[in-house]
């Protein structure tokens, strides 16, 4: 009786130093494992480091409040009724500035259409994403626009809204969009209720604090006469090549 216990005793103390010993070996090999370099850790840890600092220099500003401003001038070149199958051909002129207190920014912009057209706009930005506007950014906006028609019969004041976005494909090259929906209003005179929706696409190079930018555009008016309350549709569309300057 007396041996067999001594058998169990010895079994069991055997049993635990074996889990004790596999335990110290495992604790060492995991110890290997996570010290040991392999180029796939290097270049997993690489990127996602950089992903760690591009966020970082998106999302905070060790400046405090990060003002920017930009001006620019393009010219354009477009048909003035291509909804009418009219396309009489014309040129034009556009000018747009703009002050950014953080991610809050201003905006005024003049187009001039010869022979058929001119308008300015005043707007108020909200950037949602980027760092800054000459960067990826997402922008949404609210304004007035005043449009001047070629007679002066056709004078609007119209609210609008909508947004712009920006995403750059190389750290110089990059693609554009703006997206405008103009609010239903009468004229000043009371003889025409107009609307409209405008769309602006492109591409652009910046050359440090330099753009040069082209882009399409194209704007659908609905016009009502109030008088006979029949209706009639517009589109102005063309093309744009001008030049930014941020400072």
């Amino acid at each position: 009786m007396k041996i067999v216990l001594c058998l169990m005793i010895v079994f069991f103390v055997n049993h635990s130093q074996a889990e004790t010993v596999w335990e110290y070996v495992d604790k060492k090999l995991e110890k290997k494992e996570f010290k040991r370099w392999s180029l796939s850790s290097w270049l997993y840890d690489k990127e996602k480091f950089a992903l760690q600092d591009q966020w970082l220099a998106m999302n905070l500003d060790n400046d405090g409040i990060f003002f920017e401003f930009y001006a620019d001038y393009s010219k354009t070149k477009f048909d003035v009724d291509t909804a009418n199958n009219q396309n009489i051909e014309t040129t034009g002129h556009s000018t747009e500035v703009a002050a950014y207190i953080g991610f809050l920014g201003f905006t005024y912009r003049y187009d001039e259409f010869n022979s058929h057209y001119n308008q300015k706009d005043s707007a108020i930005n909200l950037r949602l994403i980027g760092s800054s506007h000459q960067a990826t950014h997402l922008i949404l906006t609210y304004g007035q626009r005043r449009l001047i028609g070629i007679d002066d019969t056709e004078e609007f004041t119209q609210n609008f809204y909508g947004g712009d976005i920006s995403l750059y494909l190389l750290p110089f090259l990059g693609f554009d969009g703006r997206y405008r929906i103009y609010s239903r209003v009468e004229s000043d005179d009371g003889t025409y209720e107009m609307e409209s929706k405008k769309t602006m696409w492109g591409a652009f190079i910046d050359i440090s604090f330099v753009r040069i930018f082209a882009y399409q555009f194209e704007e659908n008016f609905d016009f009502t006469v109030l008088g006979t309350g029949v209706d009639s549709e517009r589109q102005t569309k063309g093309t744009a090549t001008g030049i930014r300057l941020y400072f």
